[in-house]
């Protein structure tokens, strides 16, 4: 067994330009007893001489190069070869604080929680900050698993940050039978409630400690395609099942957060959605779950009527309407 008290996993994918950045933040960490998992996976470029590179002058980085198969792949890859106590993830385009390993460990230990999560930065490629984000979706520091869940609803407060896989510590125990699904869009979002179950106790640290990149070309930014919204549309059905049995209210909210998806989609993206036979699809899926969950907001109320009837009416009101 390592003597190291943290892996931390970076999924390396074609990122040459930007690799180097991302193992200069991790190797000047204030804390220093991890051990780095450098998990390439089939890149073509030259990330594979910048990272062995670092496995020479620091013996804490380890270098395993595997055939494509994809984000949640190559993570799954270090999680089964991590030898630390504590996982973190870290992709390989993004950078971290010269703090952030030893404030999310300090973190996690002192109020003996499962998983600590910190805030992020975005910034552009040159590392130019665009904003913060510091979750403002709660003032606690400590709660529970099903509290970061109930919160990650709350889109106008960001609380979709909550289910990144990056900006977290984990205690490893929490993936002994998890894993992230091969060849899925969206797997953070997608492992996030399975995961949170099962967790006691999250404990919040609210500074930005994570340097989220915005990439135009990364998975998240690069162009909006029919795979990425047939992954969604199944990510949306995981979290409806899940908790259909286990809890009344995220299962309520879950069809409510599907119900807002299908709406968005449809005025978003109706071309990709026609060209790809999903609209009968969809308008099916609408009106069985609005026979389940209404809203209670009024106004949402009647938007989800409308669709009901027809999400055309949705549609044509916001080409229409300013």
């Amino acid at each position: 067994m390592s003597s190291k008290n943290i892996s931390i996993i970076v999924p390396i994918y074609n990122v040459e330009k930007w690799i180097d950045r991302c193992l200069s933040s991790i190797q000047k960490q204030s804390y220093e007893d991890f051990e780095v998992l450098l998990v390439d996976d089939g890149s073509s470029d030259n990330s594979d001489d910048i990272c062995k590179n670092y496995t020479v002058r620091d013996k804490r980085f380890k270098y395993f190069k595997k055939i494509n198969g994809g984000l949640s792949d190559a993570r799954n890859y270090g999680i089964d070869r991590a030898e630390g106590k504590y996982l973190i993830f870290i992709d390989g385009d993004d950078y971290v604080e010269k703090n952030y390993v030893e404030k999310l460990y300090r973190t996690i230990t002192k109020y003996a929680t499962d998983v600590a999560i910190c805030g992020f930065s975005n910034v552009n490629a040159d590392g130019i900050l665009i904003d913060k984000n510091t979750l403002p979706m709660t003032d606690e520091k400590i709660l529970t698993g099903r509290e970061v869940i109930e919160l990650s609803f709350d889109y106008k407060k960001l609380g979709w940050s909550l289910g990144c896989a990056w900006n977290k510590i984990y205690k490893a125990t929490l993936f002994n039978d998890l894993r992230f699904e091969k060849g899925r869009y969206y797997e953070d979002g997608l492992i996030f409630p399975f995961l949170f179950l099962n967790v006691n106790k999250a404990a919040i640290v609210h500074e930005a400690l994570y340097d989220y990149v915005q990439r135009n070309n990364s998975i998240m930014h690069s162009k909006m395609s029919i795979q990425k919204i047939k992954d969604d549309d199944y990510s949306m059905h995981k979290w409806i099942d899940l908790f259909k049995n286990k809890d009344e209210m995220l299962y309520r909210l879950s069809i409510q957060k599907y119900k807002d998806w299908i709406i968005n989609k449809w005025i978003s993206h109706q071309s990709i959605l026609s060209e790809n036979d999903m609209c009968h699809y969809l308008q099916q899926q609408f009106r069985m779950y609005e026979k389940i969950e209404q809203s209670a907001n009024l106004k949402r109320n009647i938007r989800d009527r409308l669709a009901f009837i027809n999400l055309n009416i949705l549609y044509y009101m916001n080409k229409v309407l300013p």
